[in-house]
């Protein structure tokens, strides 16, 4: 599920690579990523929905993606170095991004006990919450959805410790908090997931998060959220994603001042296999904004996406999508006119190439 990113981690493994860990030679991967999106409303000024579909009528490159990983079976020390170069790094990181660049991950493990069943994760990483992930070409469709946008963080900077044997995948950490690569206050925020996987038949994963996030520049407030994302291919030739994600966030409301803010949602995304060389990514989601304070209004969102898939090999992928997202409140642009529409249809079409 979620596969996410530290500049800490990338420290520690510098150290102990300079202290003469005899590594293996590292793993080299990457792709990139270009697209071009278009807003049906043609006087929109923008994309709402999709933070990294934020502008309407334009080419990116969306991503130049490069990754380093290695481990040494004798020391059981690993590490995992990933950086981004275009449009898709301002969202990953917004804080603290150069320019268009990204460290998306940097992190190292360390494997020990019986079995080397338990680890140590230090670093910067992705987020456990949720079906989508950063990579694009990882998704079923090309935009993200309203679950990944609004609801869950991105990554963490922190520490963990983790235990997998068997069905099991648990973890448990200290991190400083929603897509922070330094802390905004005095107190981590505690991580944690337990994932159970059956093969085939199904994968789950149970995560979540509890800290003080800021509301603003000068107030807090405790954040609680919860994430069941889950996996399923007992359909024939299609990979059925699902998930449920609740939070909530004291003194947030921004309906009854100083009130809790509620928010919760749910999405299906199936990837559909046609052949070796067609398939077809699908999404709807449901998001329910309860007390204003996620999307700026009290509303409901839907959002539906159709994603025509061509792998032309293994090393390059051809993607098409329609996307409409529908309120029930006029929170999308009509006429160049902000708020004055219920629904916003998006066209847009990617090419990845891997290597």
């Amino acid at each position: 599920m979620k596969h996410n990113r530290n500049i800490l981690g990338l420290g520690i493994a510098t150290l102990c690579l300079a202290g003469g860990v005899a590594y293996a030679a590292p793993t080299i991967t990457g792709y990139v990523d270009g697209s071009y999106n278009y807003n049906l409303d043609a006087d929109a000024v923008g994309n709402l929905g999709d933070a990294y579909m934020g502008q309407t009528r334009t080419f990116n490159l969306n991503d130049a993606h490069l990754s380093i990983v290695g481990s040494d079976s004798a020391t059981a020390v690993g590490y995992d170095i990933e950086t981004d170069f275009g449009s898709d790094a301002q969202v990953n990181e917004p804080h603290v991004v150069v320019g268009l660049f990204d460290v998306q991950q940097a992190f190292l493990t360390y494997a020990f006990g019986p079995g080397r069943a338990w680890g140590l994760k230090a670093g910067k990483y992705d987020t456990y919450e949720g079906i989508e992930v950063t990579a694009s070409g990882s998704n079923p469709t090309i935009s993200r959805g309203l679950l990944f946008t609004i609801a869950e963080p991105i990554s963490h900077t922190g520490f963990e410790i983790n235990y997998t044997q068997g069905m099991v995948d648990a973890h448990i950490g200290l991190v400083n908090g929603w897509d922070q690569i330094t802390d905004l206050n005095s107190t981590p925020t505690l991580l944690g997931k337990v994932g159970l996987n059956w093969g085939d038949p199904l994968v789950l994963s149970i995560s979540g998060l509890y800290g003080e996030e800021p509301i603003t520049p000068v107030t807090r407030g405790m954040v609680t959220s919860l994430d069941l994302t889950g996996l399923t291919n007992s359909i024939k030739m299609v990979n059925l994603n699902f998930q449920a994600n609740y939070g909530m966030q004291a003194h947030a409301s921004a309906l009854s001042a100083g009130k809790t803010a509620t928010w919760y949602g749910a999405g299906v995304q199936p990837l559909i296999h046609i052949t070796s060389m067609f398939g077809a990514g699908l999404r709807y989601e449901y998001f329910d904004d309860l007390d204003a304070y996620k999307t700026g209004a009290k509303q409901a969102l839907n959002d539906i996406s159709l994603v025509p898939t061509v792998w032309v090999n293994k090393y390059l992928t051809f993607r098409a999508e329609y996307r409409i997202d529908i309120s029930n409140k006029d929170a999308f642009t009509k006429n160049g006119v902000a708020n004055t529409a219920k629904d916003q249809q998006i066209v847009s079409g990617d090419m990845i190439a891997t290597f």
